[in-house]
């Protein structure tokens, strides 16, 4: 099971949710419209977690 958590760069987290890849390319597709601005998303598996940065225009 994949957790994700999506925080705005002042810390308010503004998305989590259990996801799953939904595409054979591994990406996630995540249910949620964010506003135009630069956003961290944390994705935490069972061993291992990655963070990396959304930019949305």
């Amino acid at each position: 099971m994949l957790s994700v958590k999506v925080f705005t760069l002042s810390g308010q987290l503004v998305y989590q949710s259990a996801a799953q890849p939904t595409a054979a390319d591994g990406l996630l597709r995540l249910p949620a419209v964010f506003r135009a601005g630069v956003y961290l998303v944390q994705a935490t598996g069972e061993t291992t977690t990655r963070t990396t940065r959304l930019v949305v225009y």
